[in-house]
């Protein structure tokens, strides 16, 4: 055989061993898994940011989780979470963890990042999770890019600010202006008196939690913002209008209240240490002849509870109390009415 041919069949022979090979080792590539989602479940960790204008990196998230859900015509759950968020997510127990955009003790594994929302954040799905991811990156970038972005965000974290050293008019008080006037409207309060309790609630974190458990804007405790509505009070408009339910229902706890002013005294004592507390106040008040239809009357007492004989608090039914805490939430509330006010530049 000439050496011509030999060449041919041996380049032949290299193409089709080559080729063959290809044929084995070509991994195609991997299709965008999508799962149609009607329902999101969402947790939000941001468990160790305790500085408060940080903690508006909360409310923010939440709000673009609805936003986003919104726009995809599906419902969504969220609900806040802890370092455990992540395994979760990945047994499908959860859809979809946002966590903060510089975690110091994530690492990717078997999940999927987003791309970083404003330097703030990070959306995390699960690894098999690619339409979804790629859905949410289109979305963010379109987010990014929109009218609507520098407006909201300023509101959520540039807009913020401690209302004792504002001097100038602005124009939100705070992310939740709209849901504080939707609450007042329905209970003929001024919505800058709601504003000013979840300010002393909560500074506006919708992520806040207090030793004895209650939560949300407005700090109400389970029980109470269960039976008013607000079965998730970490959705801000639940956790208001649930508070509103509930001063409505304080209100009636004080008929002989001087006027719709010193009512509201009352209401907001209650809210802070229940109705039967300030009751037994009145009570003891009254007991020394002072105008019980003037929260400042009954407010003089409060302390000498503490210090009243035993003999005479058990006949009038009352137990030894201590008011601090109300007396300076009352004072405090109805100075941060004052102050927002003056600041809203409205009437």
């Amino acid at each position: 055989m000439s050496t011509a041919k030999v060449t041919a069949i041996t380049t032949a022979v290299f193409i089709f061993m080559t080729g063959l090979l290809a044929l084995f080792t070509y991994r195609r590539p991997e299709p965008l898994i999508h799962r149609e989602y009607t329902h999101f479940r969402c947790a939000i960790e941001f468990g160790h940011y305790d500085d408060t204008t940080a903690g508006l990196i909360t409310g923010y998230n939440y709000y673009l989780l609805e936003k986003y859900a919104t726009d995809r015509g599906a419902t969504v759950d969220i609900q806040l979470s802890d370092s455990l968020a992540l395994e979760r997510l990945k047994v499908d127990s959860t859809d979809l963890v946002i966590i903060p955009y510089l975690e110091p003790e994530f690492h990717p594994d078997s999940v999927l990042v987003s791309s970083p929302i404003d330097s703030l954040s990070l959306w995390v799905v699960r690894n098999e999770d690619t339409a979804l991811l790629s859905d949410i990156n289109d979305w963010l970038e379109d987010w990014h890019r929109s009218p609507q972005h520098d407006t909201v965000r300023r509101v959520f974290m540039t807009s913020y600010y401690n209302p004792y050293r504002r001097r100038s008019v602005m124009r939100y008080l705070s992310p939740y202006d709209d849901y504080f006037k939707e609450a007042a409207d329905s209970i003929g309060w001024d919505w800058r008196l709601i504003a000013a309790m979840a300010w002393k609630e909560s500074h506006f974190r919708i992520d806040a939690r207090s030793r004895r458990g209650a939560g949300g804007l407005m700090q109400m405790m389970p029980h109470t913002a269960t039976t008013m509505g607000a079965d998730n009070v970490l959705d801000p408009r639940q956790s208001i209008m649930g508070a509103a339910y509930y001063l409505k229902r304080l209100t009636r706890y004080f008929p002989d209240a001087a006027d719709a002013g010193e009512r509201i005294k009352f209401t907001l004592a209650a809210y802070n240490g229940g109705e039967g507390y300030i009751k037994n106040c009145i009570t003891y008040a009254a007991s020394k002849d002072a105008d019980i239809s003037v929260w400042d009357s009954v407010a003089v007492f409060i302390p000498m509870i503490r210090d009243e004989e035993d003999a005479v608090l058990d006949s009038l039914g009352i137990a030894r109390i201590k008011g601090d805490e109300v007396l300076n939430y009352v004072e405090s509330v109805t100075g941060l009415w004052n102050e927002f006010r003056r600041i809203s530049g409205t009437p």
